[in-house]
């Protein structure tokens, strides 16, 4: 019956595991995950110190076409002067600029922002389970990654909508052209600012004339470019454009007939996250980051945090070992209680035994006496 009472108590076993390695960390947090407690010897660890991020950026920012060798070649190849205010290629280098000037920003930005995500630190008061640690960093830096997009974006609409909202003119007349109205050719009048008009679409308009980008061929036909978008400002037409031209070298001699230096085509299969026809919008929404590969060393944040010792704890039944020491312990504690009360008990029963022999000796007394004060009594 001990036996069986003993095997069904529930105890709880308590341990302390001193300068465990982040190997056997790991085994007790799967072993032991709810009592585990290892105090980390810092609170705070810099994420630097255990994480390393790279990050590719979008084929074009690596291109041969956001250097200055292909910009200069594509302004010299026409003649600006000869080529109609719509055509598109009176503008194109300039677009190029604004693409390079946008890969540089991202990679600014890019730079300061994971500058400081690895200053900012993980609060580790104890050491925490690898899992967690990964899905801790990945969500922080995904803020941080969220909040330099939101900044970039809100600056770059700030520009934008200022610059549309002031009707400042471009200095390559997308938007704004000088001119004297044909009743003032002989006058002394001064030339007149006029806003272009696209389709109906005055450049009065803050949100701008977007229209597909169009140039005229050697027999003076009108082709649109696929992907390209012009508009009043270059920097609106260029955000609104996809690079899909430049996959395809059909469309890119077809706009580049003369050019003097060899140029390779985009790569669909390169990009990881961006398609042919994404916007440069869409790009830049993502600070042009194609790709992020993020590298989390558990070991490495495990020896920042350094804890000195593990303690968890468990709780076991149907233990031999304590079955055998509860019952060695109760006949134990029964022994002894047994040879300190054994006196007491002997007496007791010493006292009572006496007793009774006495009032027995008493009864059998008193019936003698009465007889033998009947037999002197005469008849």
């Amino acid at each position: 019956m001990i036996a069986i009472f003993s095997a069904c108590i529930v105890r709880t076993v308590e341990k302390i595991e001193y300068v465990p390695s982040h190997i056997k960390f790991s085994q007790l947090v799967r072993n032991y995950p709810s009592t585990l407690h290892c105090p980390c010897s810092k609170f705070g660890i810099t994420y630097d110190t255990f994480v390393t991020i790279q990050v590719n950026f979008h084929q074009v920012c690596s291109s041969q076409y956001i250097q200055q060798t292909w910009i200069d070649s594509i302004f010299n190849q026409q003649n600006m002067l000869s080529l109609s205010s719509d055509d598109f290629r009176r503008t194109l280098s300039f677009f190029w600029q604004v693409i390079a000037g946008f890969c540089m920003m991202s990679n600014r930005t890019w730079i300061d922002t994971v500058t400081s995500f690895d200053a900012s630190r993980i609060l580790s008061p104890r050491a925490t389970a690898e899992e967690v640690v990964r899905n801790q960093v990945q969500a922080d830096l995904n803020n941080y990654i969220i909040l330099a997009q939101a900044t970039f974006a809100h600056s770059l609409l700030a520009i934008r909508r200022t610059t549309s909202a002031n009707q400042i003119i471009s200095a390559l007349a997308t938007n704004f052209y000088l001119h004297y109205l044909p009743t003032d050719l002989d006058s002394s009048e001064s030339p007149k600012m006029s806003p272009r008009i696209f389709n109906n679409c005055s450049c009065l308009n803050i949100a701008g004339c977007p229209h597909p980008a169009t140039f005229n061929d050697n027999y003076n036909h009108i082709v649109t470019i696929p992907g390209l978008i012009d508009d009043c400002l270059i920097i609106d037409g260029t955000l609104s454009s996809t690079l899909e031209c430049y996959y395809n070298q059909t469309c890119l001699s077809l706009l580049h007939p003369s050019l003097t230096i060899d140029v390779e085509l985009l790569i669909n299969t390169s990009n990881k996250y961006f398609m042919v026809n994404s916007t440069m919008q869409m790009l830049l929404d993502k600070i042009m980051i194609d790709e992020m590969i993020s590298d989390i060393r558990f070991d490495l944040y495990y020896s920042q945090c350094n804890p000195a010792y593990c303690s968890y704890s468990y709780t076991r039944r149907l233990d031999v070992l304590f079955i055998i020491t509860t019952i060695i312990g109760i006949f134990g504690g029964l022994s002894f209680a047994l040879r300190f009360i054994a006196p007491f008990i002997v007496a007791i029963v010493l006292r009572w035994k006496n007793r009774r022999v006495f009032e027995d000796n008493v009864e059998h007394v008193m019936p003698t006496q009465q007889h033998q004060c009947k037999l002197k009594l005469p008849f």
